[in-house]
């Protein structure tokens, strides 16, 4: 979902047009795409460029992904630019154009070239209203320090001469070659402005109107990097975040991974990036003093009146100031105003939820946090603070810019074991890791929840029920992933080597809905309030041969086997070789029961022994005189030595390691239906129902794409719909089965796991 509305009871007071609105609002702000105006074009010297995507935001160089797998076709950005960074753009024919930017020149190819020069220039003409900044198309470089040196693409204010000393006044005039005494009057082809802490008379002809400055414009670009990409690989996402950022890199030494010198200091930041810092730069061209810019990143107990970063967008700004007010409330710094929500726990929704609709406030909303929890005098006030910014990081990243200031304030808050918030210093570094990672969890806290982290109960119990029954007890914190959890069971079976972990999954049942949980997702994005959703643990994929050196590690592999065996999930043909197979089986379950070692099955317990799909073709007699038979002729086994037995005859049968499911109706009339799809890492078997002969085999290698179906009547079955084969020779089935999103769910797992 777009939006998410968990603010219990208030969500529902919102009036239904509200709601579309934010919906739509909320589109428009976090869909790079969504509201662009899409061109082909094609660019130069090999670009791989294809679509000119034009937009409020800017402009963006997108490339078709074709679709693979389970992932569909997709835009993917390889370039955007702001409007800020467009100096001018020209024909070059009636196909082509030119885009001259600040940092380069942007040669494209398009038969809507004249319609894409219109719609850029509409879009810069309305961003150059009423605006005090000019733009440097070339730059300009003189010795005399009256005149005002800048390079191409930098951004000058215009000032007025009123507030400059006469001194200063005349030698500007002088070295511009101006009558000093008639400045009063306009003098065409100069103007007077300043730039990176100078000021000066510069000529016209060198400038052109520009936006002013604008925090969004310098980040624009820090999305595709950062944002979780559902369609990469795990294994690829992590190598190539971890590339990017060295801080984030290692877990257990992070606190020592700290930017090199004193770089990146919040101070740094926000002499760079503060609205007010910027506004401190006098026209003497000295940089603010540190001292005063300190105070910028300190705690307040007043509100404050614009937002901290420059935001162009007054609704921004305005919403930036409500949500400090909010800030400010919560953490016990204000009173509560009307306006203002009526819980501590509604007041989290507020900030959280404005940063899922905004994220172009992800940056400000962090700042402030940050600002309000530096040399805070109060300690209740400061620890909510902190309690609100082990949220942020564990579920809204900060863009490319902020990361490595964030980054280091965390590192150095975490450093001093002496401080109150040394431990919560320590998981937000924690959150922002994975959060870097994995992307953060999807779903906003259920209230009970957040009360629980209001009262300072960060971990909450977790049981996962193991195969065989065995029931596996921890505690999981509000972002904990399912990697986490998993390694700790498999280091409890003796398990550690990362391709037999990867090997097992954890999946979330409700009902009859099973869905596998990949190792980079969330687990409380799964676990509802209602406490109906219960989390287990299977194998699903068996790459490794089986050992057998560790007790908890038997178990569960016999109780998974086991409980398949009997109930289907391993094909079984109908022959006089398999009844005497079911007989031995039966034998060693039986020896398994610690308590029947020196005793005959009954025949009760020999129909709980038998796979409940031969029960009806399998003489009950029969099976009771062939394991009398064995029971006479072998020496009883301890139950462990009977468990691996079990397991090493169940590892031999034809259809050991598919996860099997039933399907309805197929789109090939040649199978029998009900029939059998098969899954394991190699391959997709369809089996017959009744002989169990294999009817079609899909390599998943070739698998090009596929996609869920909804039941086309009501009361009938959903499907999933198969894409394979080479390009010259494609083929397609469906399938329609109860168990259709479980089975589309676990071929992605598997090849997710075994690219």
């Amino acid at each position: 979902l777009l939006v998410e509305f968990r603010v219990g009871s208030s969500a529902q007071s919102i009036q239904e047009d509200g709601i579309k609105k934010r919906i739509v609002v909320a589109a428009r702000d976090n869909w790079a795409n969504y509201f662009s105006r899409l061109f082909p074009v094609q660019g130069e010297n090999g670009s791989d460029v294809q679509i000119l995507g034009v937009s409020h935001r800017g402009m963006r160089l997108l490339k078709v992904e074709k679709a693979a797998g389970y992932r569909p076709e997709h835009l993917k950005i390889l370039r955007s630019y702001c409007f800020a960074d467009v100096l001018s753009v020209e024909l070059r024919g009636s196909n082509s154009l030119e885009f001259s930017l600040k940092t380069e020149q942007l040669i494209l190819h398009s038969p809507k070239a004249l319609c894409i020069k219109a719609m850029v220039e509409l879009f810069m003409q309305e961003l150059r209203q009423d605006t005090n900044y000019v733009v440097a198309l070339r730059s300009y470089v003189v010795d005399d320090k009256s005149l005002l040196s800048f390079k191409k693409g930098d951004l000058i204010e215009l000032l007025p001469m009123q507030g400059v000393e006469p001194e200063l006044q005349c030698s500007f005039l002088l070295a511009a070659g101006l009558v000093p005494d008639s400045f009063s009057v306009a003098f065409p082809g100069w103007q007077f402005g300043s730039t990176g802490g100078r000021c000066g008379l510069f000529p016209t002809s060198l400038v052109q109107l520009a936006p002013a400055p604008d925090y969004l414009s310098s980040s624009m670009d820090r999305r595709g990097e950062q944002r979780k990409s559902m369609r990469a690989s795990p294994e690829s996402r992590n190598t190539s975040r971890e590339s990017s950022v060295l801080s984030l890199t290692s877990e257990h030494n992070s606190t020592t991974l700290v930017p090199a010198g004193d770089n990146y200091t919040m101070i740094d930041f926000a002499t760079t990036y503060f609205r007010e810092a910027q506004s401190m730069q006098g026209l003497k061209g000295m940089s603010p003093e540190k001292k005063s810019v300190a105070d910028l990143v300190r705690h307040t107990k007043v509100p404050i009146q614009a937002s901290l970063l420059q935001y162009s967008d007054s609704e921004l700004n305005e919403l930036a100031t409500k949500n400090f007010q909010t800030l400010m409330w919560f953490m016990g710094d204000q009173p509560k105003q009307k306006h203002q929500a009526e819980t501590e726990v509604q007041g989290i929704y507020e900030i959280l939820q404005l940063c899922k609709e905004k994220e172009n406030l992800h940056d400000e909303i962090y700042c402030q946090v940050i600002k309000q929890v530096t040399h805070n005098p109060h300690q209740e006030s400061e620890l909510r603070g902190w309690l609100l910014l082990n949220l942020l990081t564990g579920y809204f990243l900060p863009s490319k810019i902020l990361m490595p200031y964030a980054t280091k304030f965390l590192q150095l808050a975490s450093s001093d074991p002496s401080s109150t918030h040394h431990d919560i210093a320590k998981i937000c570094q924690s959150n922002l890791r994975k959060n870097f990672l994995y992307g953060g969890r999807r779903h906003l806290p259920f209230p009970v929840e957040m009360e629980a982290l209001l009262k300072g109960h960060g971990a909450r119990r977790l049981v996962v029920l193991m195969p065989g029954g065995m029931e596996y007890l921890t505690r999981i914190r509000t972002f904990t992933v399912a990697k986490e959890l998993l390694q700790e069971i498999c280091e409890q079976m003796g398990i550690g080597e990362q391709q037999e972990i990867q090997d097992f999954v954890l999946f979330a049942v409700r009902s009859k809905m099973v869905r596998p949980i990949k190792l980079e997702e969330y687990l409380h994005d799964y676990l509802l309030e209602d406490k109906l959703v219960t989390v287990t643990l299977r194998r699903l994929i068996w790459r490794t041969p089986l050992r057998f050196d560790n007790q908890i590690y038997t178990d569960v592999h016999y109780g998974q086997v086991l409980w398949d065996y009997l109930n289907g999930r391993i094909l079984l043909s109908q022959s006089k070789e398999m009844e005497m197979q079911v007989g031995l089986l039966a034998m060693l379950q039986h020896w398994a029961k610690v308590e029947q070692q020196n005793s005959a099955p009954s025949r009760k317990e020999l129909k709980e022994y038998t796979p409940k799909t031969l029960q009806p073709s399998i003489s009950s007699k029969a099976l009771q005189n062939h394991v009398a038979t064995l029971l006479r002729t072998r020496q009883p086994l301890q139950p462990l030595d009977a468990k691996i037995q079990f397991l090493e005859h169940v590892m031999k049968l034809p259809f050991f390691g598919y996860t099997t499911f039933i399907v309805e109706r197929i789109s090939d009339d040649t199978v029998p239906v009900p029939c059998f799809l098969g899954v394991n890492k190699e391959e997709i078997i369809v089996v017959d129902g009744t002989t169990q002969v294999v009817s079609r085999v899909i390599a998943l290698r070739e698998l090009q794409k596929m996609r869920t179906l909804r039941p086309i009547s009501e009361g009938g079955l959903p499907g999933l719909e198969l894409h394979y084969g080479s390009p010259a020779s494609p083929q397609s089935m469906w399938v329609e089965s109860s168990q259709a999103k479980e089975l589309y769910h676990t071929i992605v797992v598997i090849l997710d796991k075994t690219e």
